[in-house]
Parts: C-alpha cells; sequence; structure tokens
C-alpha cells in the first residue's frame, strides 16, 4: 500500500480519447469522497497526445493510481514504488477480466502437447504462446508452465525471423519493422515482465530503419513512439542524431523531414527519465539533437 505524507505529484500522457475517461475517473472520484480535489491542474497537447500533470490529497494518491490503471492510462512516473502498485492493479484488473472470460467457457478447449509448444517457440509464433502461457479454466498447468518457460524462446525467433524476411525479401522491410514496433510495444509481454526482449524488437526496428534509406521515416515514429520504451526512444533519437549530422545520410532524396516530425517535448521528457543511464557521449549526443532541432524550428 503506498503512504505519503505531503501532496503527491501525478503525470499521464493520454489520447483525446482518454482525456474524457480521465475526467469522468476525477468526477467519479469527487461524487464519491467529498474531501476529494485535483490540484495545480495542467494540460499541454504534445503531439496527437495530451500530457496532464496534478496533485493530489496523500490519502486520495493510491485511489486515483488504481483508477488510472484499471482504464490503461499511461503514467509518466520515476517512482519505483508507484509503478509497482500500478502494475499490481492492472495484473488484477487482467485476473478479473480472465475470470469473467472463464465463466463464459462452455467447449472444452484441446489442448496442445509439449512437442506443439516447442514446433510454436522455433517458429516464433508469438501469439499463439502468449496464448497458452496465460492459460485459463481448462488449461493444463504443465503446459502453462513451459509455455512461460519458452516465451523467451519464441520472442528471439519471431525477432530473428523478421529480420531474416527484411533480408530475403527487401520489400518486407517496411513490414518486418512494423512488426517489430507491435513486439516491443505488446502489452501481454508486459505482463511478463519481457522488457528486455521487447527492448531488443524496437533496436532491431531501428537497426533496420537505419539499413535502408527509404525506412529513415521509421526511426522518427519509434522516437515518437511512447508506447514503447524509453530506452528504445532514446535508442532511435541517437540513431537520428547519427544521421542528421552525418551529411552523407542527409544527402538522400529520403531523408525526412525530421525538424517539423521530431516531438521533442516527448523527448525531453524521456531524456530526463534515464539520463543516468546513458554515456556521457549520448548525453551529449541528445542533447545536441534536441538544442539543433529547436533552433531550426525557430527559422519555420
Amino acid at each position: 500500500m503506498l503512504t505519503a505524507t505531503k501532496n503527491k505529484s501525478i503525470t499521464i500522457l493520454v489520447t483525446e480519447r482518454e482525456l474524457s475517461t480521465v475526467k469522468s475517473i476525477i468526477k467519479f472520484l469527487s461524487d464519491k469522497f467529498p474531501g476529494f480535489a485535483v490540484l495545480n491542474f495542467r494540460k499541454g497537447k504534445l503531439g496527437e497526445d495530451y500530457l496532464i500533470n496534478f496533485k493530489v490529497y496523500p490519502k486520495y494518491y493510491s485511489k486515483v493510481l488504481e483508477k488510472l490503471a484499471y482504464n490503461d492510462i499511461e503514467l509518466i512516473m520515476k517512482d519505483k514504488d508507484t509503478l509497482l502498485y500500478v502494475d499490481e492493479k492492472k495484473e488484477q484488473r487482467r485476473k478479473r477480466r480472465l475470470a469473467e472470460g472463464w465463466a463464459a467457457i462452455t467447449k472444452t478447449k484441446r489442448h496442445l502437447t509439449i512437442k506443439e509448444l516447442h514446433t510454436l517457440a522455433d517458429e516464433g509464433k508469438l501469439k499463439e504462446m502468449i496464448k497458452e502461457a496465460k492459460g485459463g479454466i481448462n488449461s493444463k498447468l504443465v503446459i502453462v508452465t513451459k509455455a512461460k518457460e519458452l516465451l523467451n524462446t519464441t520472442v528471439e525467433n519471431a525477432i530473428s525471423n523478421l529480420i531474416d524476411l527484411s533480408e530475403s525479401a527487401p520489400s518486407k522491410i517496411e513490414e518486418s519493422i512494423n512488426h517489430l514496433i507491435n513486439i516491443a510495444s505488446l502489452k501481454d509481454l508486459k505482463l511478463f515482465n519481457m522488457y528486455d526482449q521487447m527492448n531488443l524488437a524496437g533496436y532491431a526496428a531501428i537497426d533496420l530503419a537505419v539499413s535502408n534509406e527509404k525506412q529513415f521515416h521509421k526511426i522518427i515514429d519509434i522516437l515518437n513512439n511512447s508506447n514503447l520504451n524509453t530506452m528504445v526512444n532514446i535508442r532511435a533519437a541517437l540513431a537520428l542524431s547519427n544521421l542528421v549530422f552525418s551529411e552523407a545520410a542527409k544527402s538522400s532524396k529520403y531523408f525526412p523531414d525530421y525538424i517539423k516530425t521530431t516531438n521533442t517535448r516527448w523527448l525531453k521528457i524521456v531524456f530526463e527519465t534515464i539520463q543516468k543511464k546513458l554515456t556521457k557521449e549520448e548525453e551529449e549526443n541528445i542533447q545536441n539533437l534536441i538544442a539543433h532541432i529547436e533552433e531550426e524550428k525557430k527559422q519555420l
């Protein structure tokens, strides 16, 4: 349980559609708890999304986090205890939904064999493996356990297969990049704490984008994508920095209009959250990129 002694700050990133959900949450809590209040509410546009910051009284902090978690509202928070609490609430919600779904099952499911699970892993069939790893009311424990064990291998093979596809069929490179981005942002993988594997998918997507000038624009897409791990965002920013300050790359007719499309406000947030994990050179590259883009924007 979270405890606090002073007003607590909450920062969230929401779509326009989710904005109404946040307002509904605030109204619900205001109606239910007479002493509840939102303090210092601030809202700013961040690309197509909204960055919102507000404070609440300590006694209502966990209630707000719980409601945000249940509604899959993305929090931009550094505090580990807060993030663990939010993940715990999301897991509770997931289990509740599973329980509701199980109650509706009327047909007997055919169980996969261990051999079939290994085949799924070898072929990188991630969606199918996740389904088995999640289990269900009629699932066998031995299958669920083995599926969880094979998840890492399945992700690695899925990534490898997509890289191979891009190399054997160059026309499929953008499709491969998109699939890798999907893996890197797959919420189901977060349930199994597969963050390192998700990052690998994101890094692979960046490498493919860098390797083909027609895909340079995907680097910016990855940088701006708030559904990805911040380390992936930063890796994309570093890749963009290398290209921007490379005359050879900038001479490409496919070089994207990074001045207009790079979301420097989001990049600053990402940079602030993981700055301590970067080398001095990486810090300077990111800072130089931000300064360069913002200076160029003044000339537009």
